[in-house]
């Protein structure tokens, strides 16, 4: 009878065993550097969706359009994505550097379905950049909402965190899918290089 009550106990552990190693292996992979170039069939940089809004923090609609002539690193992102929230602190070294020294501007697009729950995050959550804190009122970021992620639909963003590289002329250049780490000599080079 104890057989019994071990084999049926290990019959039922080993899917769970196999369930959390596949689970750990797709937040490790989700937290891995890629880089997914896009370029159309024709060989030709996809542009910026027309029309594409988001709502800065009064609710007041916002397009891309006001960034013409400006380079942009455009990040979609959610306050209750782990890998979105880890790439964070990275994001905002690099966007502080990008802009200080080569004008690009970084925006984050939450897809979260209002600005309390953006800025209870960012009031509530230590996110540490280099020897110190990130503060809410010092992000180097420009922050927009898109609640219904409508605009992320539009650009084809599947994962969170997706982010893209968008030239002064309103092209897309690179799209990085998943988690960066943004302070990487490899991730810069790819964004300097693709902006020459």
């Amino acid at each position: 009878m104890k057989i019994n009550k071990y084999l049926v106990i290990v019959v039922l552990a080993l899917p769970a065993i196999f369930y959390w190693e596949w689970a750990r292996q797709q937040a490790e992979s989700a937290y891995s550097v890629s880089s997914v170039s896009m370029v159309s069939a024709a060989g030709k940089m996809p542009s910026v969706p027309k029309e594409l809004e988001f709502f800065d923090s009064k609710m007041k609609k916002q397009s891309l359009k006001d960034f013409k002539g400006t380079a942009l690193l455009l990040n979609f992102w959610a306050t209750w994505c782990p890998p979105c929230i880890e790439e964070l602190p990275s994001l905002a070294a690099l966007a502080e550097k990008l802009s200080k020294k080569h004008g690009v501007k970084t925006i984050l697009v939450s897809t979260d379905e209002n600005w309390q729950v953006v800025n209870s995050f960012f009031k509530n959550t230590p996110l540490r950049k280099h020897k110190g804190l990130l503060k809410p009122n010092q992000m180097p970021f420009i922050q927009f909402l898109d609640p219904e992620g409508r605009a992320a639909r539009e650009f084809g963003t599947e994962k969170y965190p997706e982010t893209y590289l968008i030239n002064a002329e309103g092209l897309v250049l690179k799209k990085f899918i998943g988690a960066q780490d943004w302070e990487s000599e490899e991730v810069e080079g790819w964004i300097l290089d693709a902006l020459r």
